[in-house]
């Protein structure tokens, strides 16, 4: 994407507070949309996360859990609750996670 993997792993952080606070209920843009973007940083990216994968399968497993607050509409997005599954279990690998959420 646009911003580099170095000013990705920076401001993620910024996203990942946004997720799990009130703000975000109901936000399901955003949950869409990072998505996408932890999708396409794996597929192209996958070593430049290795520094915030604990933190990205974290932030999966936190979605997932809370998966229902989010306001995700299957006709609307499509199975994103799978992409998420998906992008976490990718970044638990490299995080020596174990493939596993961390929830």
């Amino acid at each position: 994407m646009w911003l580099g993997p170095v000013a990705f792993s920076f401001y993620v952080c910024a996203v990942i507070q946004y997720i799990q606070s009130e703000a975000a209920s109901r936000d399901s843009d955003i949950i869409n949309c990072f998505a996408s973007i932890l999708e396409f940083r794996l597929e192209h990216e996958r070593d430049e996360l290795s520094a915030i994968g604990k933190q990205l399968a974290s932030i999966g497993g936190y979605i997932v859990e809370h998966y229902d607050r989010f306001d995700l509409e299957l006709g609307i997005y499509g199975d994103v609750r799978s992409a998420i599954c998906e992008v976490a279990r990718g970044v638990c690998g490299i995080a020596g996670a174990n493939g596993e959420l961390i929830v």
